[in-house]
């Protein structure tokens, strides 16, 4: 009886997500979707996927603030694997916090890749984009994962997170300064259909930018799933795992969506300053999450280093 009652909740509570899903799906196809898009523009960047990532995020949130509560509800059937890695995920220490850090880690370098292409393209250097990108960008991006994991394994995570996590944001600010020494080719080359040519030596001085950038992100990349993967527990790993990376996007649908309105409102320099000042919570919070160092047992089972 009790296991045929708990089948029908479990059926009435896929149902009613799976018909909430399509109404709301739905509701963004409307016309009165629509209208508020065009009366309020930012609502143009919020697609169905973004959405959903705000109500994950709401629910996190709501799971972290009621979760002895939910616990006490879920307990009730001790054998559901769900009910066990979701709960051992939220139920560690300093969850808050740990939460926050995943979120806002990456705030900064989502905003700064979102407008990285259009930086290039309002300077002028579009026939040049397509190399830079692919034989100087993509290179030093996995130079530098790489490079981040292996030193991150001989020196440790508690070592390196922060002075990896400061040179994937000190990028911003090395953009804010090319922005500012070459304003005057952002005047004239935006929206420009002859652009005027930057010079050798400029466009060298973007290169070299936009390969430290790479460079940096990728050991950023490299601490960001090293403490992914050190706070997934044995035994719920790709659920943990999930999580974990649903998480990691929440900032960059958002920080993605607000770039372009930054970049036009207060321009270029201005805008990767900003987001330079947006990615110092991710490096507060590194003085507040568990790290769980090969010195200190893990309080909650997570595998040492």
């Amino acid at each position: 009886m009790l296991h045929s009652l708990l089948k029908g909740r479990i059926l009435l509570a896929v149902t009613s997500a799976a018909l909430s899903i399509i109404l709301f799906r739905l509701f963004l196809d409307s016309g009165i979707y629509r209208a508020l898009q065009r009366d309020y523009p930012l609502f143009k960047h919020f697609d169905f996927s973004a959405w959903i990532g705000l109500l994950l995020l709401l629910f996190l949130i709501c799971a972290a603030l009621f979760r002895e509560k939910i616990y006490s509800s879920l307990i009730r059937n001790p054998n559901s694997f769900y009910a066990k890695a979701f709960l051992s995920f939220m139920d560690r220490e300093a969850i808050g916090a740990i939460l926050a850090f995943i979120i806002f880690i990456r705030t900064g370098e989502f905003m700064l890749s979102t407008m990285a292409a259009p930086f290039m393209v309002d300077l002028g250097i579009l026939d040049q984009y397509w190399w830079i990108s692919g034989f100087v960008g993509l290179p030093c991006s996995i130079i530098g994962a790489m490079l981040g994991g292996w030193l991150i394994s001989r020196k440790g995570l508690k070592k390196t997170i922060l002075p990896f996590l400061l040179a994937q944001n000190l990028s911003n600010l090395i953009y804010m300064l090319l922005a500012m020494a070459l304003g005057g080719y952002l005047v004239i080359n935006t929206g420009n259909p002859h652009p005027e040519p930057i010079g050798p030596a400029n466009l060298s001085a973007v290169v070299l930018v936009h390969g430290f950038d790479q460079f940096s992100g990728g050991l950023g990349t490299a601490v960001l799933w090293t403490y992914l993967l050190r706070i997934c527990k044995p035994d719920y790993k790709a659920a943990h795992y999930a999580i974990g990376t649903g998480l990691m996007n929440v900032s960059g649908l958002y920080a993605g969506s607000l770039g372009g309105f930054l970049a036009s409102w207060f321009g270029y320099s201005y805008f990767f300053g900003i987001s330079f000042l947006m990615s110092i919570p991710g490096m507060v919070l590194v003085f507040f999450i568990p790290l769980f160092d090969s010195n200190k047992k893990a309080t909650d089972g997570i595998t040492q280093e």
